[in-house]
């Protein structure tokens, strides 16, 4: 059998316990996503296998840079298999036309899509940069205490934003 020159992809959304899966196996810095409030999450597969994964959650402060929770969507997980080392982007990019969408249908309308890097922790935001994200500025850093993250410091973050395109 050949290997397909154009092979098929798809990114559609996918349960939270198979993208939760895949970031665990995968070994994503912060972990599975059990935020105890609203998450989406999305897969995107290549000829049938999942290659990436991007999780959406609302924030966990009130607030969020210059805006309200309720106006926001944060990426808060996006990780991809070992050997496609590429599909990050895509992912990404998927990511910021779909899920406000998907975000805005299921829960609030989306103002703005957020998210972080943290270079201590080997993410210093050049994917988002790439993406046509907007840096807003370093966050407070501490320990977290949540029980999905309950001990992990963030000593050096970055939170970036995007607005998504409305529709014409």
């Amino acid at each position: 059998m050949t290997a397909s020159l154009f092979p098929s992809f798809g990114f559609d959304m996918i349960d939270s316990a198979v993208a939760n899966a895949a970031v665990r196996e995968w070994g994503h810095d912060l972990g599975e996503c059990h935020r105890p409030f609203a998450t989406q999450s999305f897969g995107l597969h290549r000829e049938g296998q999942l290659v990436a994964v991007a999780m959406s959650a609302s924030t966990v402060s009130a607030t969020c840079g210059d805006w309200q929770r309720k106006e926001c969507v944060e990426l808060v997980r996006c990780i991809r298999h070992p050997e496609h080392p590429l599909v990050m982007r895509v992912a990404v990019l998927l990511w910021m036309v779909l899920a406000p969408v998907a975000w805005s249908n299921a829960y609030w309308p989306v103002r703005m899509c957020v998210s972080y890097s943290n270079t201590t922790r080997g993410h210093d935001g050049k994917l988002y940069q790439l993406a046509g994200w907007k840096k807003w500025g370093k966050c407070r850093g501490g320990v977290a205490g949540g029980n999905w993250t309950r001990g992990k410091t963030y000593d050096d973050k970055v939170l970036w934003y995007y607005e998504p395109e409305k529709e014409a």
